[in-house]
């Protein structure tokens, strides 16, 4: 039978809206080398052992340095605010 959304039949499982506890280790972490110069960024990275963990610790410092991608509506709205921009500027209908 068919679940749901937001239903996995574990009565026991972690509450709607509450933290994931590897997200927050993995962004305590992020945290602690960010505001500590003097914290090896690899050295930081070689310590964590488990795959899952160096994964997610990657993935939470990509989020910080690259551009999150925009949805097509979002991509839209942009491209006819640059056209309505250049059009006033340049004076092109």
């Amino acid at each position: 039978m068919a679940q749901r959304k937001g239903q996995t039949g574990n009565p026991n499982g972690r509450p709607s809206g509450s933290k994931n506890k590897v997200s927050i280790a993995i962004k305590d972490k992020i945290e602690q080398v960010l505001t500590n110069p003097s914290i090896d960024l690899m050295a930081e990275y070689e310590k964590i052992t488990k795959p899952e963990l160096r994964l997610k610790f990657y993935i939470e410092l990509c989020k910080l340095v690259l551009p999150r991608p925009k949805d097509p509506e979002e991509e839209e709205e942009d491209s006819r605010r640059h056209d309505e921009l250049m059009d006033r500027i340049f004076g092109r209908k």
